[in-house]
């Protein structure tokens, strides 16, 4: 009761790579946990107390956490390699750099289309299209080493996964919809599929196991200046301890 959130979207709905109905159920679960979800606007300006949206209401606050999602990195700029209007790698189906046959980009770094895609989209910027990327691209350098034509990348994204706490989530799988516990539950699943190592799987399986059992531990957040440096060009360090 100490401290309220307010989400703030300027999609017309939160979640949007979602489906609408899997968008309205995680809605609804933040609003029952007294999450005030604002849609269709954005944040016009920030101070050290407040923030302003695009409708001109302004929140008292004294934390905001900002979602911008991902950039290109600020080097493509510099390379000389042909880029889209987002700044990010043209690419060919096969994942070759546009006009440079010994370039290749995958991942955050570049757009690659979809062959199956009538718009010419490129594929979304998830892990599991980067991963398959990645792959993809290895096999094209070794065929194109050894003389061979290269192939475009055609995938399928084998589904969504949004967590939204409290043990409730939301999932596509294919065709299928899940949500609540059950979705929870597959997400945690493929996050513990991707982890590597078993020793890590069976630490991370212990400690879940007993989270379903035990309540959260609480710790303590201090924070604690030391003495004033004696060089004056050196800005006096702060330290946190959990």
């Amino acid at each position: 009761s100490d401290c309220t959130m307010t989400l703030v979207d300027r999609a017309s709905r939160i979640l949007s790579a979602l489906d609408e109905e899997l968008s309205e159920y995680a809605k609804r679960q933040l609003t029952r946990r007294g999450i005030r979800v604002l849609t269709n606007m954005s944040v016009t300006a920030m101070d050290e107390r407040s923030a302003t949206l695009s409708d001109g209401q302004v929140l008292p606050t004294r934390t905001v956490v900002w979602c911008a999602g991902i950039a290109p990195p600020p080097l493509l700029a510099e390379l000389g390699l042909p880029l889209d209007g987002h700044g990010y790698l043209r690419c060919d189906p096969d994942l070759r750099v546009t006009g440079s046959p010994h370039v290749w980009g995958v991942g955050d770094c570049a757009a690659n289309p979809d062959p199956s895609d009538a718009q010419g989209r490129a594929y979304p910027a998830t892990a599991q299209h980067a991963v398959r990327e990645g792959k993809a691209a290895a096999a094209n350098i070794l065929r194109a080493v050894d003389g061979l034509p290269t192939q475009p990348l055609v995938y399928a994204s084998q589904g969504s996964l949004a967590p939204l706490g409290c043990r409730t989530a939301v999932a596509r799988i294919g065709p299928f919809k899940f949500s609540g516990f059950v979705a929870w539950f597959l997400w945690r699943t493929v996050y513990w599929l991707k982890m590597p190592g078993l020793s890590r799987k069976l630490r991370i399986s212990l400690d879940w196991t007993a989270g379903l059992f035990f309540r959260r531990e609480y710790v303590q957040l201090g924070v604690h200046r030391r003495a004033a440096s004696t060089h004056a060009d050196r800005p006096t360090p702060q330290e946190v301890t959990v």
